[in-house]
């Protein structure tokens, strides 16, 4: 699995899905319950940035990690612009041959391997183009980035999951598309 090309999937799949929002959109709720739309949208450009400058500098401090995650990254700025921005950058920082060997210091995770870190990107911001698209009515991205960013997250919440992040795995079928299979197992109640 070729993490870097799937991350410039899910930052097309995104890209695409908040280029086309209407402003009316972004305070619709959304599959993920704690935020609206414009909510997810600033959380997926906060876990760009932070995952981009924990690889750029090779550490991100606590602080700067909860600082990010809880900042307003939006602003008045256009989302879609802010967004690509923070994805390209990330990208960019993972390009290196060694980027996904080394590893990285990311806040309260320590010291993780790159290739956890991209993993992590991978996971979060394909989960997200699911919850936006099923909160706005648009097309689930493609099903090999979704069964992808599925088999990422059962991987890396095999030990667990933490309920602030995720709640319980919903019940889904195995014939359901592949974005419904996603966010039941991400705890959405759909």
């Amino acid at each position: 699995m070729d993490l870097r090309a799937l991350f410039d999937d899910a930052n097309r799949e995104a890209t695409a899905l908040i280029t086309d929002l209407s402003p009316e959109q972004l305070g619709r709720p959304t599959p993920c319950t704690d935020w609206t739309v414009r909510a997810l949208v600033n959380h997926m450009v906060a876990t760009t940035t932070t995952m981009g400058g924990a690889r750029e500098r090779g550490s991100l401090t606590k602080d700067e990690l909860t600082g990010t995650m809880g900042a307003d990254l939006l602003g008045d700025a256009e989302p879609a612009e802010v967004f690509s921005t923070a994805a390209d950058r990330l990208a960019a920082a993972f390009r290196p041959a060694d980027s996904l060997t080394s590893t990285v210091e990311l806040g309260h995770f320590g010291q993780v391997p790159g290739e956890l870190a991209m993993n992590i990107a991978v996971f979060d911001i394909t989960t997200h183009c699911a919850d936006l698209a099923h909160a706005t009515g648009r097309p689930m991205p493609a099903d090999q980035l979704l069964e992808s960013a599925l088999a990422i997250g059962q991987g890396l919440l095999s030990g667990g999951r933490s309920p602030e992040a995720f709640g319980p795995e919903q019940p889904a079928a195995p014939g359901d598309p592949a974005g419904i299979r996603l966010l039941a197992f991400t705890g959405r109640k759909l």
